[in-house]
């Protein structure tokens, strides 16, 4: 039993040494919102212009749908921060740096939002 024990940690800390790959996640850095929209169910979906080349920006791979870039749970506190933010940049027409988070948990089609801020005026 002791043996099985050890090899069992063994094993898990040789899994522990090897790094797992990283899930892919978007990168709109500067950007300008040019449409913003939520669903009844209160998820918000925001569609972006990007104004320079992001260099090695990769999407999600869950993110297929062509229209909008990234969405997000607007009925949370976090989504509801989200979402005044994002008004107030496409109001403003300030550009924004969006990062995705690699997964798609608002909609299965469009990639979710692990930061986003407003860029400060040139």
């Amino acid at each position: 039993m002791l043996k099985l024990k050890k090899t069992l940690w063994l094993a898990l800390l040789g899994a522990l040494a090897f790094p797992m790959p990283a899930s892919a996640a978007g990168l709109w850095e500067p950007a300008t919102i040019t449409r913003i929209s939520v669903n009844s169910g209160g998820t918000a979906f925001l569609r972006l212009d990007p104004i320079s080349t992001n260099v090695g920006y990769v999407k999600a791979g869950c993110s297929t749908n062509g229209l909008w870039q990234v969405a997000f749970d607007a009925s949370t506190p976090a989504g509801q921060a989200m979402l005044s933010l994002a008004l107030s940049a496409h109001l403003s027409k300030k550009p924004v740096r969006v990062v995705g988070s690699g997964t798609c948990p608002a909609n299965a089609g469009v990639e979710g939002i692990s930061f986003f801020d407003i860029l400060p005026a040139d």
